[in-house]
């Protein structure tokens, strides 16, 4: 769970220094809470798949290393896509979220299925 909740924040933190990059109004009256909701857009794949996974699973199961893995993988890259300079080919922020949320279900459903 923990590690769900460092790679949400810092997926998040990328996501909002992006935006805080392109003009952002930081000036304005709730501002930091409109930060905080684009923050959630870069969060949510963690949050879904924190759900689906939540169910107690023995920290030595081998299914369990590949999924940190894919983990820490998929935030790296989404990170450097948040990061990144746009271009015309790079895919949007909704596309990257579900199929990052996609990858995490069926990362976390396989170390179940795995580790029963």
């Amino acid at each position: 769970m923990w590690l769900h909740v460092f790679l949400a924040t810092a997926a998040g933190l990328c996501y909002v220094y992006k935006g805080v990059q392109s003009n952002f109004a930081y000036w304005i009256i709730g501002a930091s809470v409109n930060m905080m909701f684009h923050a959630l857009t870069a969060m949510w794949p963690y949050v879904i798949s924190w759900l689906f996974f939540r169910s107690p699973i023995n920290l030595r199961a081998l299914a369990l290393w590949p999924y940190i893995i894919l983990l820490i993988g998929s935030t790296a890259a989404v990170m450097h896509l948040y990061v990144a300079p746009t271009t015309q080919d790079s895919p949007g922020v909704g596309v990257v979220t579900v199929a990052q949320a996609l990858l995490y279900v069926i990362g976390a459903s396989w170390v179940i299925v795995r580790s029963a």
